[in-house]
């Protein structure tokens, strides 16, 4: 996976429960102004369908924003070289920080089929006010090669 970052990256790993099954996620992201910038990902929990696995991430990170999933800009997203399922989306939403404080976030869920297998991913830009321009050059950044 290529994709540009404005800013010097940090990575960073950490285990998640995703259907009941402990899978370990790894990041890269960066902070530039008052936005921050991530990619994350992970590998398939065994047995799960790839599409019910993004739509439970999805699920997940909208909980833990405060935001509903309905009535939010959502569309289908698939860079260049994903897995084309209907669950490859992107979707912008309002929500809340752990702090409370409010941002808003361009989000997006997608899916690689490799030689080692299926990984998930989850692409997020985050602000108080997400620019529309650069969320989408960036976005439009993420290619698997």
């Amino acid at each position: 996976m290529s994709l540009m970052l404005p800013c010097k990256p940090d990575r960073g790993q950490r285990s998640v429960s995703l259907a009941g099954q402990s899978v370990e996620m790894s990041m890269v992201g960066c902070e530039t102004g008052d936005a921050l910038l991530a990619l994350s990902h992970m590998p398939l929990p065994t047995g799960l369908p790839v599409g019910e696995a993004l739509a439970q991430w999805r699920a997940v990170t909208l909980q833990h924003l405060g935001a509903a999933s309905g009535g939010d800009v959502t569309q289908a997203f698939v860079p260049p070289g994903a897995l084309v399922v209907p669950q490859s989306v992107r979707q912008r939403v309002q929500g809340r920080r752990s702090d409370g404080s409010p941002v808003q976030a361009q989000l997006a869920w997608f899916a690689q089929v490799s030689p080692q297998g299926t990984r998930l991913f989850q692409a997020a830009f985050y602000a108080p006010k997400v620019p529309a321009e650069p969320a989408q050059t960036w976005l439009d950044s993420l290619r698997f090669q």
